[in-house]
C-alpha cells in the first residue's frame, strides 16, 4: 500500500506529491490505529473486501469472491464480527448452535439418567458430549479468529483440528464400550487403539513441527487410519451377533451418520456448489457451510445411536439384574411373612 503526502519546494513554489512507502509492520500498525478510531464511531469499524484484496495468508477459496472481513488484528473486533454479515457468518453460527445444543443435551442427560447409569457409563457418555462441545466450540473460535492475523489464525486452526480428533475419540468410545460389554478383552483393545490413534491425531494437530507442509501426508495418514479403523469393530460386531442385532442396536443410525459426514467432506473438498457459481455463494450455501451442517446433523444422529446402544445394553443386563434382585427381595419378604 502506498500513501502520498503533499510538500512544497521554496525554489520552484510548486506543489507536488511524493510517495511514502511503509513496511509491513508500519502498515499493520496504521490499520490497527484506523480500526481504533473508526470503532469509536460505529459498532463495526470495517467494511467487507473482495478476494483479490486479501493478503496471501488469508486466501483460501477463490470461488468466494466478496464479503471477506479485512485483517483486523484485534480479538475484540473478531468477536464483534460474529454479529455481522460476511463469508464466515454461516460457519460461525452453525457450529456455535451445535456447541450450545450439545451443552443442553449433556445437561439433560446428566439429570435424566442420574439414577440409571453407573459411574463408568456416565464417564463414557459424558466424554462424547464433552468432545462434541469442544469440537463445535473450537470450530466456532477458529472461524471467528481467521481475520485476526496469520499467527492467530494458525493457532486456532490447530485447536480446530485437535477438536476434530477429540470428537472422533468421543464418538468411537461409547459404541465400543456398550456393544462389547460382554467381551472385556476385545473392548479393552479396541478402546486402546482408538484412544492411541486419536491422541496421535491431537498431538500432530497441535505440534509446530508436524504442522509443516512436508508432514502433511503423515497427518492425513493418521487421521485416515483413525476414521477407517471405526469400521473394524462394526464388522466384528456384525460377525458376532448377526444382522438382526446389528439393526436393533442402531447401526443404521451409525451408517447414516457416516454417509452424512462423507457427503459433507466431499462437498468441502470439491468446493461445490460455489465452484459452479463463483461469487453467488459468498454468504450462504457455500461448501464449508454445508460441510458444517452435515457434521452437526451427523453428530445429532450419532447421539441418538449412542442412546439406543446404551438403552439396549441396560435392557440386556442391568434391568435383568434389577428384576432378579427385586424378585429375591420379594421372596425373602414373603417367607418372613
Amino acid at each position: 500500500m502506498t500513501f502520498c503526502e503533499t510538500t512544497t519546494t521554496k525554489t520552484e513554489n510548486v506543489t507536488r506529491q511524493e510517495p511514502i512507502t511503509y513496511n509491513v509492520e508500519e502498515k499493520k500498525q496504521l490499520e490497527i490505529l484506523t480500526l481504533k478510531i473508526d470503532s469509536k464511531k460505529s459498532w463495526i469499524s470495517w467494511k467487507t473486501i473482495d478476494y483479490d484484496s486479501l493478503p496471501s495468508w488469508y486466501k483460501d477459496n477463490e470461488f468466494l469472491r466478496t464479503g471477506y472481513r479485512p485483517p483486523l488484528y484485534s480479538y475484540k473486533e473478531c468477536f464483534k464480527s460474529i454479529l455481522s454479515m460476511h463469508t464466515e457468518t454461516g460457519n460461525i453460527w452453525s457450529h456455535l448452535f451445535g456447541c450450545f445444543l450439545f451443552l443442553v443435551l449433556f445437561i439433560t442427560y446428566h439429570y435424566s439418567y442420574n439414577e440409571v447409569h453407573g459411574f463408568e457409563d456416565k464417564v463414557v457418555i459424558s466424554l462424547f458430549y464433552f468432545s462434541a462441545i469442544f469440537c463445535f466450540g473450537a470450530s466456532t473460535l477458529y472461524h471467528t479468529m481467521i481475520p485476526h492475523s496469520h499467527d492467530t489464525m494458525t493457532a486456532f486452526c490447530k485447536i480446530d483440528y485437535a477438536g476434530i480428533a477429540l470428537m472422533n475419540i468421543g464418538g468411537f468410545v461409547p459404541p465400543i464400550y456398550f456393544l462389547f460389554h460382554k467381551y472385556t478383552i476385545i473392548q479393552f483393545w479396541y478402546l486402546s487403539i482408538i484412544i492411541s490413534l486419536g491422541s496421535a491425531c491431537i498431538y500432530l494437530s497441535l505440534s509446530d513441527k508436524f504442522s509443516e507442509v512436508e508432514y502433511r501426508p503423515l497427518r492425513a495418514a493418521v487421521f485416515l487410519a483413525l476414521g477407517c479403523f471405526a469400521f473394524v469393530p462394526i464388522l466384528h460386531y456384525l460377525y458376532l451377533y448377526g444382522v438382526e442385532k446389528f439393526v436393533i442396536n442402531g447401526f443404521l443410525n451409525l451408517m447414516t451418520m457416516f454417509f452424512i459426514d462423507v457427503l459433507g467432506a466431499i462437498l468441502y473438498v470439491t468446493r461445490v456448489p460455489e465452484r459452479y457459481f463463483p461469487g453467488k455463494c459468498d454468504y450462504w450455501f457455500q461448501s464449508h457451510q454445508l460441510f458444517h451442517v452435515c457434521v452437526l446433523i451427523g453428530a445429532i444422529v450419532h447421539n441418538q445411536c449412542i442412546n439406543i446402544m446404551a438403552s439396549n445394553c441396560y435392557s440386556d443386563n442391568v434391568c435383568f439384574l434389577q428384576i432378579t434382585a427385586q424378585l429375591s427381595n420379594s421372596s425373602i419378604n414373603h417367607l418372613e411373612f
